[in-house]
């Protein structure tokens, strides 16, 4: 199978989780969970687009997950210890000005779960939408352009609800 077909299914079912992380009213753990699912397709899909730096943010943000939905770590520990990865694998993966879209994303990403308010999570998904849906633009990721269009409509949807 061709690996840009291969790469935009797991874009899709990528945005299929990440879509419904923004309509989650209560609960950190299910945004969580459902953030894993989803960055571990998006992983995938960027690995078979050859979009490295995307594809090394996606599996640090299964990390940050993994890590923050266990109570018995320190956020705060946490935290730092991601961006320490993200900072060296940003590093290592960097091509140019555009590859560094998807490390923005990411860390604004990671900033808006550490922090336990709902409400601002979604708020702080506008930027990281921006970066993302720049970022599909760039690849050429066809299905990760018009998801993430979606998903950018998604958080504002997201935002209004109460």
């Amino acid at each position: 199978m061709n690996t840009y077909i291969l790469s935009q299914i797991f874009v899709v079912i990528s945005y299929i989780f990440l879509i419904n992380t923004y309509q989650v009213k209560k609960s950190k753990k299910l945004i969580l969970v459902l953030n894993i699912v989803a960055c571990t397709f998006s992983a995938l899909g960027f690995f078979f687009l050859k979009a490295y730096i995307g594809c090394a943010m996606s599996m640090i943000a299964v990390l940050r997950n993994i890590l923050f939905a266990n109570k018995n770590l320190n956020k705060n520990d946490s935290l730092i210890l991601i961006m320490v990865i993200m900072i060296l694998l940003s590093l290592y993966t960097y091509e140019n000005i555009f590859s560094l879209l998807p490390v923005m994303a990411t860390l604004i990403y990671t900033i808006s779960i550490w922090q336990d308010s709902n409400k601002l999570y979604k708020i702080i998904g506008i930027p990281v939408e921006i970066c993302w849906l720049s970022y599909h633009i760039y690849i050429q990721s066809l299905f990760g352009i018009i998801l993430e269009s979606f998903l950018f409509v998604s958080v504002i949807i997201g935002i209004r609800k109460k």
